[in-house]
């Protein structure tokens, strides 16, 4: 029965060191859009593609946060992209061996 809490132990320490190995990177962009909700939908989208293609990694789900909001108010004519939206997001960047 020793012999298994032992083991159990190692085991349990090895996933958290795997857990604390970890890299986490915060990226930032921003993005247009006729509304806010859309401006933030292309934003989020983004930083999802970055995190993905970019880093070969994972977005954090949640954390998603939109730093700046500005309304455009010099649109030139046929010009629909009202707000910009400035967001940043955690991504999980896989760990290099």
């Amino acid at each position: 029965m020793k012999r298994f809490y032992s083991v159990a132990l190692i085991a349990l320490v090895l996933g958290i060191s795997q857990a604390a190995l970890a890299d986490y990177g915060t990226m930032n962009n921003d993005a247009y859009g006729p509304t806010r909700e859309k401006a933030t939908e292309a934003v989020k989208k983004k930083l999802e593609d970055g995190c993905r293609d970019g880093f070969k990694g994972k977005p954090v789900a949640g954390s998603l946060q939109v730093t700046n909001v500005n309304i455009n108010t010099n649109l030139e004519p046929g010009n629909s992209q009202k707000y910009t939206v400035s967001a940043q997001m955690k991504c999980d960047i896989p760990n290099k061996k």
